[in-house]
C-alpha cells in the first residue's frame, strides 16, 4: 500500500470488435512509493479505473453503474457518486461495507464489476490508505517534500520565463514572467521550507526528526511521513482512509484544522466524530448501497435515525394490510360466492407489494463475538524488566532504566507522547526485540504471548486469507472450529477466504483478535488496538479483556481503554523517563497522564 498521486489524461478511444468502447489513458503524475505493503507488494496494481470522456457537469470526479463485488458477494451498487470542487465529503457505515474497497476503486488499486469513472481533465487524485509500512532510504524531509509537484511546476515555469525574458525582452514574455510569479505566490513558493517545516511540526516530528531516514521510522512514524507527503503534494481530489488512527489529539487537531483550510476536494472515511463534523456531505454505505446527506455528522445522524424511524413505522403498517389481503385471498379465494372479491383483493395485495417501503439496512455491522480463553497456568510473575535500557538494534536508547513486573491478573497500560517508544516497550516485553542493556526473565517455561500490533499491514500475510492464517496458527483446530471462531468475529462465507489484502482495515482487525479465540495465552499484548475497530467493536473488545484473567498490557492514545481496563498506568516521559501509577485509581492516573502527555 502507497499514498500516492495518480492523474487521468485521455489518449484514445478505440472500437474492440465486441462494441465495446475502451479508454486508453496515460498517467500524468504518480508519487513515488515511500511505504512498501508486506512480502514486497507495492501499492498499485495492474487494475485501473475505466476513465472516458463523458462531460462531469463541473464535478471533479463522476462514477456512474457501478458495481463492486468481494469474491462472489456483491459488495457495492449504486447509480452515481459526484464529487464537486470543494466538495468535504464523508464515507461513513459499519466495517466491511464496502468504504475502502470503493476509495481504492477510485484510486485504481480495487478493481470495479462494473463501472464508469469520469475525471476532469487535468485533475489529479491522491489516496491514503489505512495501512503503509516505511521504506524510502530518504530523510523525512526530502521524503515529505518529494511531490510537491504544484509548486515545483509553477518554480519551473518562472525559470523557464526569467531564460525568456533575458533572451528575449518582449511584452509577451515579460507578461509570462509576471503571471508565472504571480502563481508560484500564490501555490507558496517563497514559504516553501516554512511549508514543509509547518507540516511536518504539526504531524509530531521534531527537528530532530527531519534527518531521520524513512527507513529507521516505525510503521506508525512512516504513515505520517506518508501523509505529509500527500498533503503537500496538494491533489485536487483528496482521498483519506481513516486519517487518524495513527495520530494522537494533538495531531489530529492539526489534521483537522489543515483540512478545514484545504482549496479542493475530499474524500474521508473515519470514524472519528470530530472530523465527520468538520465535512459538509455525509455518504451512507450500507445494505450495499449510498445515500446521500447534505449535512454534517452529527445532523446526519438525526435525519437519519429519524428517516429510519419513520421508514419502519411505514412498513409495519403496510406489513399488517398485506396479512390481512393474504388473510383474505386465502380464506375466500376458493368460494364461488367470493370470487370477485378475492381476485380484487389480489390486485390490491399485487400493487401494495409494489409499494412496500424497504425495511432499513442496520446501521451497525455484526456485532462480534470475542471470547478470548481462560489464561493458560504459568507462574504468578509472568515477565520481568530490570534497569532495562529499549531501543531499536542499532538506534539510540528510547527508554532507560525501566523496570516493571508484569504478573498475572495485572493489566497494564503504557501512555505517553507519540514516539517515545512505548510500542518498542512492549515489543521488548513481549521478546519480539533485544534489550539494549538490562535484563528480562519470563516466569516459567509455560508463559505464552499473544502480541497485537498496530502495523497490521507489515504483521499479517497478504496474500493468505483469514482462514489459512488461523489454519497455520492452530493446526490442531477443526475446520469447523475456524469457521466459527471467525464466523464470530463477522468474518464468514466470502470473508473468510479472500485474501488479507483485500479486507477492510476493520476486518483485518478482527483477524488478528480471531488469533486470542483461537490459541490460549497467560499474556496478551495490545499496541493500538482500537485503532483500526469501530467503536461496537472496541465495545465487545473492552468487555472480553475486563474478564481476562491473565497479565495484560496495553498501549494506547484511547482515555476510555485506560479507565475500563487499566489497574497500573506506566507514563513514558520525555527524555526517556517513566513514572509508575501503583493505584487502582484509574481517574487519578488519567489526570495526571492528561496533564503530562496525551490522554
Amino acid at each position: 500500500m502507497e499514498a500516492f498521486v495518480w492523474g487521468f489524461q485521455l489518449d484514445k478511444l478505440v472500437q474492440p470488435s465486441n462494441g465495446m468502447q475502451v479508454c486508453l489513458r496515460r498517467p500524468q503524475a504518480r508519487i513515488a512509493p515511500i511505504c512498501q505493503a508486506a512480502k514486497g507488494q507495492t501499492g498499485l496494481t495492474s487494475s485501473r479505473p475505466q476513465v472516458d470522456s463523458t462531460d462531469t457537469s463541473g464535478a471533479v470526479l463522476k462514477i456512474n453503474d457501478v458495481l463492486l463485488q468481494a469474491g462472489s458477494r456483491d459488495l457495492l451498487s449504486f447509480d452515481e457518486f459526484k464529487v464537486m470542487p470543494r466538495d468535504r465529503i464523508g464515507l461513513v457505515g459499519p466495517n466491511g461495507t464496502g468504504k475502502t474497497s470503493l476509495l481504492r476503486a477510485i484510486s485504481g488499486e480495487f478493481p470495479m464489476a462494473r463501472g464508469r469513472i469520469a475525471l476532469l481533465p487535468g485533475k489529479t487524485i491522491g489516496y491514503l490508505p489505512q495501512q503503509a509500512v516505511s521504506g524510502s532510504e530518504r530523510s523525512v524531509w526530502d521524503e515529505a517534500s518529494s511531490q510537491m509537484h504544484r509548486l515545483n511546476a509553477a518554480e519551473k515555469d518562472v525559470r523557464e520565463a526569467e531564460l525568456a525574458v533575458k533572451e528575449d525582452p518582449s511584452t509577451l514574455n515579460l507578461t509570462w514572467l509576471e503571471k508565472a510569479s504571480v502563481d508560484f505566490e500564490a501555490a507558496g513558493g517563497f514559504s516553501k521550507d516554512e511549508k514543509i517545516g509547518n507540516m511536518l511540526t504539526g504531524l509530531g516530528f521534531s527537528r530532530g526528526d527531519w534527518s531521520r531516514k524513512c527507513s529507521e521510522l516505525s510503521g506508525g512514524w512512516g504513515m505520517r511521513v506518508a501523509l505529509a507527503r500527500l498533503l503537500l503534494s496538494e491533489p485536487d481530489l483528496l482521498l483519506l482512509d481513516e486519517p487518524t488512527n495513527h495520530l494522537d489529539v494533538r495531531t489530529k487537531a492539526y489534521l483537522r484544522s489543515f483540512l478545514m483550510q484545504y482549496p479542493y476536494s475530499i474524500v474521508v472515511v473515519s470514524h472519528d466524530a470530530l472530523v465527520l463534523n468538520d465535512l459538509t456531505r455525509i455518504v451512507d454505505v450500507r445494505g450495499g448501497r449510498l445515500e446521500f446527506y447534505t449535512c454534517n455528522y452529527s445532523r446526519f445522524l438525526q435525519i437519519r435515525d429519524q428517516k429510519d424511524e419513520q421508514a419502519v413505522k411505514i412498513r409495519e403498517k403496510q406489513d399488517v394490510q398485506v396479512e390481512k389481503l393474504v388473510g383474505f385471498i386465502t380464506r375466500f379465494g376458493a368460494k364461488a360466492t367470493k370470487g370477485s372479491a378475492a381476485q380484487s383483493k389480489k390486485k390490491a395485495l399485487e400493487k401494495l407489494e409494489s409499494k412496500l417501503v424497504e425495511a432499513p439496512a442496520p446501521t451497525e455491522g455484526r456485532r462480534a463475538n470475542l471470547n478470548i480463553p481462560a489464561a493458560a497456568p504459568s507462574a504468578r510473575k509472568c515477565v520481568e524488566l530490570t534497569d532495562a535500557t529499549i531501543g531499536w538494534p542499532g538506534g539510540p536508547a528510547l527508554i532507560e532504566n525501566v523496570s516493571v513486573v508484569l504478573e498475572r491478573g495485572e493489566r497494564l497500560a503504557i501512555v505517553g507522547k507519540n514516539g517515545c517508544g512505548k510500542s518498542t516497550l512492549m515489543r521488548t516485553l513481549a521478546g519480539l526485540l533485544p534489550l539494549q542493556s538490562g535484563k528480562r526473565v519470563l516466569g516459567d517455561e509455560r508463559v505464552s504471548i499473544g502480541v497485537f500490533t498496530q502495523d497490521l499491514a507489515a504483521d499479517l500475510p497478504f496474500e493468505k486469507s483469514p482462514f489459512e492464517y488461523i489454519e497455520k496458527l492452530a493446526p490442531e483446530k477443526t475446520v469447523t472450529e475456524i469457521r466459527n471462531v471467525l464466523g464470530s468475529l463477522g468474518l464468514s462465507g466470502d470473508s473468510a477466504l479472500r485474501e488479507i489484502q483485500f479486507l477492510s482495515g476493520g476486518e483485518k482487525a478482527r483477524v488478528a483478535l480471531a488469533s486470542f479465540v483461537i490459541c490460549s495465552y497467560n499474556v496478551l499484548m495490545f499496541d493500538e488496538p482500537s485503532n483500526h475497530l469501530d467503536m461496537q467493536t472496541v465495545e465487545v473488545l473492552v468487555e472480553a479483556l475486563a474478564t481476562f484473567d491473565g497479565a495484560m498490557v496495553l498501549v494506547t492514545h484511547d482515555r476510555r481503554l485506560v479507565e475500563k481496563i487499566a489497574t497500573r498506568v506506566l507514563v513514558v516521559e520525555e527524555g526517556g523517563s517513566t513514572r509508575l501509577f501503583e493505584t487502582l485509581n484509574t481517574k487519578v492516573i488519567v489526570s495526571f497522564a492528561r496533564e503530562a502527555v496525551i490522554l
